[in-house]
């Protein structure tokens, strides 16, 4: 029976993956069904209208985007953000994901 964390990924890095992390602080929109081209624009005009210092697009899945900002804010500042953002987009499914993020 082979040892676990002996393999070349754990010797590179040592601490696991996080999956599915968010939290209070952490800045993060949710775009489904649009083109890279339109969730970069939202994500460039966010860093520019809130004074962020960027943000990472990552691919979901075929037209789903996830949009995180670089830095920690209050919650309070964080739900103006993603509210500024489905208002600014008029994309449902943002909103949507907004109004179960408030939820939570």
């Amino acid at each position: 029976m082979a040892k676990e964390g002996t393999g070349l990924t754990e010797k590179l890095n040592p601490e696991p993956p996080i999956l599915g992390y968010t939290d209070k602080s952490m800045v993060k929109i949710d775009f489904d069904d649009a083109s890279f081209k339109l969730v970069k624009y939202w994500a460039l005009g966010t860093v520019k209208w809130f004074k962020l210092s960027g943000s990472i697009i990552l691919k979901s899945s075929e037209n789903h985007y996830h949009v995180v900002f670089d830095r920690s804010v209050t919650w309070r500042k964080n739900t103006h953000i993603m509210a500024w953002a489905c208002v600014e987009s008029k994309n449902k499914g943002l909103t949507k994901w907004f109004l179960i993020q408030c939820l939570k």
